[in-house]
């Protein structure tokens, strides 16, 4: 009989042993549930945190690293500090500004390189890190300077707007010769059988 007893004392050990494992395991996979790791971080079960992978932090993964390039970054007048790849930023200056840090004024600007005409107003674009300057030309007027007249009023009436159709432009001549645009809303067109804007596919513009 005494001889039984270390027997049944390993066998309850190992009983308990078990039921304190299924109760970790439980635990743990509770605690891995409650995670809630984002952008594929893994859930450390003993800490309930993430491990996250490279190019994320936060408890859940839940920030870019790439978000903190620009925190130690000063862009001056007025510029603004932008991330263009995962390891570095930049400046985007206002017009007038360039350097990398916007700390230079433009000595000249790009509307001294081009020669609008027929009265077309110059102004300057600037996407991203490039500026350009481009001529706004008035109605009737097109080309890179708007050098070419491709429609004058000659008699009263309603008039297709052959190179701006597509956004709904139209021309209207009074009985002075004056030219007016009329502009439809976004997404209609201008229908001359119906004098009056009308959905895309039932107006064909000109081909230029």
């Amino acid at each position: 009989m005494l001889s039984s007893l270390p027997l049944l004392f390993i066998i309850s050990n190992l009983f308990i042993n078990f039921i304190v494992g299924q109760n970790v395991n439980n635990s743990r996979s509770i605690i891995s549930k409650t995670c809630g790791c984002y952008n594929q971080g893994i859930c450390d079960p003993y800490t309930g945190s993430c491990i996250c992978p490279s190019g994320y932090l936060g408890r859940q993964c839940e920030q870019l690293e790439s978000t903190t390039l620009c925190n130690n970054v000063v862009c001056k007048n007025s510029g603004a500090c932008n991330i263009i790849s995962p390891t570095d930023s930049t400046c985007w200056c206002l017009l007038g500004f360039h350097g990398k840090y916007c700390e230079r004024q433009r000595a000249a600007s790009r509307c001294n390189e081009i020669q609008c005409q027929n009265g077309a107003m110059c102004y300057e674009h600037s996407p991203a890190m490039s500026v350009f300057a481009y001529c706004l030309c008035p109605p009737g007027f097109t080309g890179r300077f708007c050098e070419t007249e491709y429609f004058r009023c000659s008699q009263v009436g309603t008039f297709v707007d052959q190179y701006q159709c597509a956004q709904g432009s139209y021309f209207l001549c009074d009985y002075t010769n004056r030219l007016i645009v009329g502009t439809c809303p976004k997404g209609l067109r201008f229908n001359l059988n119906k004098m009056s804007c009308d959905h895309a596919s039932s107006v064909t513009c000109p081909n230029i």
